[in-house]
């Protein structure tokens, strides 16, 4: 116990108005890592511009990027604005992370991550199935503010599919297929 008491005492010696001379405060300046910034939407990116194969895959990166960028911030716009309104699994999640906000809920989780991506096959008006091997990451769901959380598993590997059509406006998500 005599020792913590000397500690103390001999740690207030080293105060300001305990037996020394106020130090000069350093410059108040802002640091750059102080206030970190909000997550940004992800762009589409000039690779997925045109309507080739390889636009598509680049599109469907992009996608797969918007849905991982949604599910941290459950900021769905741009999920929407990637998806056709007929796509009902792409609106489901946009509609479950929008009730989920309202709520103020939150998600707890890290990036999706593509292990592979191949364009299966080509239809008419620039419709392409693309497959997408993806790593989900574990998910902590806090359904409002102070719910217990639920927790999900993450998944090694899931096979999305991907139907995209390239219209006058861009690309957009006309079906999303997966298992997890």
């Amino acid at each position: 116990m005599r020792r913590i008491m000397l500690a103390v005492a001999i740690g207030l010696l080293g105060l300001p108005g305990c037996g020394t001379d106020p130090p000069t405060p350093p410059p108040l300046t802002p640091s750059p890592s102080a206030t970190p910034s909000a997550p940004t939407a992800p762009e589409l990116p000039p690779e997925a511009q045109g309507s080739s194969r390889k636009a598509a895959k680049a599109f469907v990166e992009y996608y797969v990027a918007v849905m991982s960028y949604a599910s941290r911030t459950l900021d769905a716009r741009p999920l929407v604005t990637a998806s056709d309104p007929g796509c009902e699994a792409c609106m489901g999640i946009a509609k479950s992370l929008d009730k989920l906000r309202k709520a103020g809920g939150r998600v707890k989780t890290s990036d999706l991550v593509i292990l592979d991506v191949s364009v299966d096959s080509a239809g008419p008006d620039h419709t392409f199935l693309v497959v997408a091997d993806v790593e989900v990451p574990p998910q902590t769901v806090f359904a409002s503010q102070g719910a217990d959380p639920e927790r999900f598993e993450g998944i090694g590997s899931d096979p999305h599919q991907f139907t995209v059509t390239r219209r006058e406006s861009g690309w957009v998500v006309t079906q999303l297929r997966f298992n997890g």
